[in-house]
């Protein structure tokens, strides 16, 4: 019965994310130790793409930007104990840094994250809870969902080649909404108000296929169609561009170009 479902890569890349966060419960129901959640949100932290290298990436980003956060914030500890009111100079510091550091490595604002979240043992205290178990207890934590993600992103799902189908999905969506804005400026009269929406949307599509080729790098199944794919993210930037300069002209001294567009357009089918 099953063999006659056909399952799209959305699917069974969300099954292995359930299947995934079904072990760390199971884990955590094991161990029971004092937040050993903090195994399950580390693993929530990690996850995301189609493709497990992406994963695997992110996990040893969050792993060492973990230990390192870990690190900074037993040193700011001792500083701090000093004096109490130090924490006013140094928590909006590190929040600073933290929203600083997003758009850089996965690592650099993982370190400043745990760390706001490490200092807070100093100043919420609990009874019978020492600070140096709390640090113990986020370091295991952090290293058995680093030893969970290694192994069913590397071990299991490995050959699943999901990213391809993401990609082809993508590729699709563009040229369909380059095609949709090459026929408007192509139309006399120009709709105006239906090429500014369309073009809305696809800059949006162009910066989520920008994004997804910045990613593609750490999947294993692309490394080879790198060339292919760098070409064809080269093509779609230049067709847009003709696009626009048709609707400036809006096709009367175009023909030409009109015709190298329709060329592009081919061609990004076939890179498809």
């Amino acid at each position: 019965m099953f063999d006659k479902i056909a399952f799209d890569y959305r699917t069974i890349r969300a099954f292995q994310v359930c299947v995934v966060f079904v072990a760390t419960l199971a884990l955590q129901r094991w161990l029971q130790y004092a937040h050993s959640a903090w195994i399950g949100f580390a693993v929530m932290m990690i996850y995301a793409g189609f493709d497990s290298g992406t994963s695997l990436h992110r996990t040893q980003h969050r792993f060492w930007g973990a230990i390192f956060g870990l690190l900074l914030s037993y040193v700011l500890w001792f500083i701090m104990r000093v004096h109490y009111e130090l924490i006013f100079l140094v928590i909006p510091c590190l929040v600073f840094m933290t929203f600083f550091s997003l758009g850089k490595f996965y690592a650099t604002p993982t370190i400043f994250t745990v760390s706001l979240t490490a200092l807070g043992i100093d100043y919420y205290t609990i009874d019978g809870y020492h600070v140096s178990e709390f640090f113990f207890d986020y370091f295991r934590s952090t290293l058995l969902a680093f030893s969970i993600c290694i192994f069913f992103e590397y071990f299991i799902f490995k050959e699943k080649n999901l990213t391809r189908q993401f990609q082809t999905d993508l590729q699709k969506n563009l040229i369909a909404q380059l095609d949709a804005l090459f026929n408007i400026v192509t139309t006399y009269p120009v709709r105006r108000s239906q090429y500014l929406k369309l073009s809305t949307h696809l800059d949006a599509s162009i910066l989520e296929w920008r994004s997804f080729f910045i990613a593609l790098k750490h999947d294993y199944h692309v490394k080879n169609k790198e060339e292919n794919t760098r070409q064809f993210n080269e093509l779609v930037d230049k067709v847009y561009q003709h696009i626009r300069q048709l609707f400036i002209l809006e096709g009367d001294h175009a023909s030409q170009l009109n015709e190298e567009v329709k060329r592009m357009l081919n061609h990004l089918r076939q890179l498809s």
